[in-house]
């Protein structure tokens, strides 16, 4: 069969009531699904933006299918089953959009395909699991785009996700590889409302804006210490997370980073940061403490949504609502620097600075045994101080890791 009879198969979904289609036998031209196959926007999509759908329910492909071409099924929006080709090696853009009812659990995507295009599955909403083959190296814009899928594999060989790819589905726990180095755009797993774990993978330098944003049940999130830029609303609105481990080697935290991250209790700025971002830690209301090891005040600036108004913490003027990040927590800063500090811009909004030289202390490899022949504070490794250590935890002290016997 070739284009001429995919139109007629269409005409007979789109002016008739076909609804299931056997293809096994068929031997299909080029071994190629074509480019809107069954999406014919000319007479499918009216000037008011109505959309007059197909009535496609099912279809089984042939396994030598090579290439399931663009908006092939898309808004075929009764498609509840599809076998997925087992020599496939292309998908193209727009393949299945809008596909609302396919359901196939799991999808499983064959060996062979390098990459899911833009937009492939985009607000399927139906399907539950994805697998992906070792040979996917790319996930592109909107892959999966509001497809609202519970759980899908990162294979070890993956190079990148592109622009909201995974925005607004359904995931619960996403474990990225260290291969994956390339995150174009934003919002890749922004609006997970279900996810509670997430990996940035070891060797990825700028954490993307929005990443994770308004992931409200997220509350585990490793940055790795490669990290030296931590974007926009990276992970504004996170409110279940209580805190994260910053590495030495970050140096910008972007406007809105932590935004209502408001179950944070500790935040340990490294000595190599240099800038926050206006309202990158605003609404952080169960803030205990601030630790800031470098000696000069990294750079705060004015909110880009109220200048005039409100700064990196909270109102340039007045005292802050209940709701603010508090003013009066401590500030833990090097020995000599409490005034610069209190005269810094943005700074200047917090009254108790106390001078140390024993910060939390992270990203160091050694570990010691013990450590009784040192003397000072234990903390946590999310920099809070620790009265009583447990017997087989890892602490700070002074710098160094160690094991409690």
């Amino acid at each position: 069969i070739n284009d001429s009879d995919f139109n007629t198969l269409w005409s007979a979904t789109f002016k008739g009531n076909l609804s299931v289609i056997n293809l096994e036998g068929a031997a299909v031209e080029n071994e190629i699904i074509p480019s809107r196959a069954f999406w014919h926007q000319d007479e499918q999509l009216q000037d008011d933006g109505t959309i007059y759908v197909i009535s496609l329910r099912r279809i089984i492909l042939p396994n030598q299918i090579k290439t399931i071409g663009d908006l092939a099924f898309s808004y075929a929006i009764h498609l509840e089953s599809i076998n997925i080709p087992s020599e496939l090696q292309n998908l193209g853009i727009y393949c299945f959009s809008d596909c609302i009812s396919l359901e196939s659990t799991p999808l499983q995507i064959p060996e062979g395909v390098t990459k899911i295009p833009a937009m492939c599955f985009m607000n399927c909403v139906s399907l539950d699991v994805v697998n992906l083959p070792s040979s996917i190296k790319h996930i592109e814009e909107g892959a999966f785009y509001r497809a609202k899928i519970k759980c899908i594999n990162f294979p070890d060989g993956l190079q990148s996700i592109g622009n909201a790819a995974f925005y607004s589905s359904d995931l619960e726990c996403v474990l990225l590889p260290n291969s994956c180095q390339q995150f174009l755009g934003t919002h890749q797993f922004a609006l997970n409302h279900e996810l509670r774990k997430i990996n940035l993978p070891h060797g990825v330098k700028v954490m993307p804006n929005c990443f994770v944003y308004n992931d409200i049940n997220l509350s585990e999130f490793g940055i790795p210490s490669t990290v030296e830029i931590i974007g926009a609303d990276a992970l504004s609105t996170c409110m279940v997370l209580s805190d994260v481990l910053l590495h030495e080697g970050l140096k910008e935290v972007e406007s809105n980073a932590f935004w209502y991250c408001s179950a944070f209790k500790n935040l340990v700025f490294p000595s190599s940061l240099t800038y926050l971002g206006g309202a990158s830690c605003q609404y952080l209301q169960s803030l205990e403490a601030i630790y800031c090891s470098a000696l000069t005040p990294p750079i705060c600036d004015e909110d880009p949504s109220n200048k005039g108004r409100n700064h990196t913490f909270g109102p340039i003027s007045g005292q802050p609502g209940h709701l603010c990040t508090p003013n009066d927590i401590p500030v833990y800063v090097p020995v000599g620097t409490s005034h610069l500090y209190a005269s810094a811009y943005g700074w200047n909004y917090f009254t108790n600075f106390i001078e140390t030289n024993d910060f939390p202390s992270s990203g160091i490899d050694s570990v010691a045994i013990d450590g009784k022949e040192d003397t000072g504070d234990y903390y946590d490794l999310l920099g809070r101080k620790v009265e009583t250590p447990t017997s087989g935890n890892i602490y700070i002290r002074n710098g160094k890791k160690y094991i409690i016997r």
